[in-house]
């Protein structure tokens, strides 16, 4: 499965990217702005977006994910923060959003991409 990571935060991105790589996930690419995510989807085709909300650049993760699956149907995983609930109550979960909260346990992690994406287990 590929996947792609959309985390403005560096250290974060890569603490992800070697998560889902124990995990036997390939990621596609570690973006920083939701203008990037939304190129790289369409380019490179994922089959999942973990992606956070606040963003770098003019557009928010939860813009930036109802763009990637209006346009792409590519399911997304918000990663949010404790005090961005709020901001996503507002953009409530349907079948093709989850979310987990920022810090998470990895085998929360994969629990929930394969809730999002159950026929494509590793």
């Amino acid at each position: 499965m590929k996947i792609l990571v959309v985390e403005d935060e560096a250290i974060i991105a890569r603490d992800i990217q070697n998560i889902l790589s124990q995990f036997g996930y390939q990621v596609i690419g570690l973006v920083s702005s939701g203008e990037e995510s939304i190129r790289k989807a369409r380019d490179e085709h994922p089959d999942l977006v973990l992606m956070d909300i606040k963003l770098k650049g003019q557009m928010d993760g939860i813009e930036a994910a109802h763009a990637i699956y209006d346009n792409f149907r590519i399911p997304v995983i918000y990663l949010s923060a404790f005090g961005e609930e709020k901001i996503l109550d507002d953009a409530q979960p349907n079948n093709g959003f989850m979310r987990i909260l920022k810090p998470f346990e990895e085998g929360d992690l994969q629990c929930v991409i394969q809730k999002i994406l159950p026929h494509n287990n590793n």
